[in-house]
């Protein structure tokens, strides 16, 4: 379902958790604003039906803030859920190749004077054993000895990398900005951790504040570990609701909900969304006749009961995901009315992709 995903993969599949581009927010019973005006409704809240959604589009919001605000590196910290490294400053490999002949140079000389100093050594040490009242000799032979162990600590360090006129300069100037971005990027991640706090409703700040990662969110500043937390306990609210409640509720929304108006990258992005809430309750969708079906077809005509425990579970997992597909694009709008039709026509065929 590539026309579906617009990510380049196919399926349903997505990375756990991720979010997507800003969408049009989820309508919700209660108007609370955030901290921050420009996020106007954009918030984080807890309890509520449409808290999953609403989480989703708040924080495509703060992405789109953040980005327009700060820059591209904690904008892509933001957007990929995966902590940004700056590389250091590097050299050419002119340079590296350059300093790897010097420091060949360097070692083949120890190895020379260390083999001159050794022979002096003997021979003064020889002078020593024939005459002892020979202090000259024992003189010269410690100021050898410490001589040859100066060199020895100076040959185990590595040989630094001596650059010159302009190149210097650029190196020097290279390693300021990676310093000064540095410092921005993590500047940026206590303010936008800041502003994720402020856009938390007070039901969902005190459900934090009870939860055991609390302690160590809060000292992180780290806007990805709020964000973790924060969807935990969104998509596990149902918990405090009547089990068969939460099921049939999520279940409910999750057919009810058509794509409509939105594009196609929103429509993949808020199905997922649902299917991640549903999951959270515990709700299955490996039914037998899937699985079933689904085993033959990764298996050579196997029955599922005939599998191995890691054959199984990926043959429900398979299931779960190729029903999901179904329903998604069974659910998407009359655009996509072709590519259901080219899809029936070929499982009639004997394709069943």
């Amino acid at each position: 379902l590539y026309i579906m995903s617009n990510s380049g993969k196919g399926g349903r599949a997505r990375g756990k958790g991720q979010l997507g581009k800003a969408g049009n927010a989820p309508k919700v019973t209660k108007k609370i604003q955030g901290q921050c005006a420009e996020l106007g409704s954009h918030v984080f809240d807890y309890g509520t039906p449409a808290a999953a959604e609403l989480a989703r589009t708040t924080w495509d919001a703060i992405v789109l803030h953040v980005a327009a605000k700060n820059g591209q590196n904690i904008a892509m910290e933001l957007r990929t859920r995966k902590t940004v490294v700056i590389p250091e400053p590097s050299h050419s490999q002119q340079v590296l190749t350059e300093h790897i002949d010097a420091t060949t140079r360097r070692d083949a000389l120890a190895v020379r004077l260390k083999t001159i100093k050794t022979r002096q050594l003997n021979a003064l040490q020889a002078r020593v054993a024939a005459d002892a009242t020979d202090t000259a000799a024992e003189i010269e032979m410690a100021n050898l000895e410490y001589e040859m162990e100066e060199d020895a600590s100076k040959a185990a360090k590595p040989l630094p990398i001596d650059l010159e006129g302009d190149a210097k300069t650029a190196h020097n100037q290279e390693w300021k900005d990676w310093g000064s971005s540095t410092r921005a990027l993590k500047d940026h991640r206590g303010q936008t951790f800041g502003l994720m706090l402020g856009q938390c409703t007070k039901d969902l700040d005190n459900k934090m504040k009870s939860d055991p990662a609390w302690d160590i969110t809060l000292t992180s500043h780290d806007p990805l570990k709020l964000m973790q937390l924060i969807e935990k306990l969104v998509l596990g609210q149902s918990n405090d609701q009547y089990p068969f409640a939460a099921v049939f509720d999520q279940e409910n929304s999750l057919y009810r909900y058509e794509q409509s108006g939105l594009s196609n990258h929103d429509w993949y992005e808020t199905f997922n969304t649902k299917s991640d809430v549903a999951d959270s309750v515990g709700v299955t969708r490996a039914h037998r006749s899937l699985v079933e079906h689904t085993a033959k077809s990764m298996h050579d005509g196997a029955s599922y009961e005939s599998l191995g425990t890691d054959d199984r579970e990926k043959v429900r997992a398979a299931a779960k995901e190729r029903y999901l597909a179904y329903v998604l694009l069974r659910k998407a709008g009359p655009q996509h009315h072709k590519l259901r039709q080219d899809l029936k026509n070929d499982y009639t065929k004997g394709t069943d992709g």
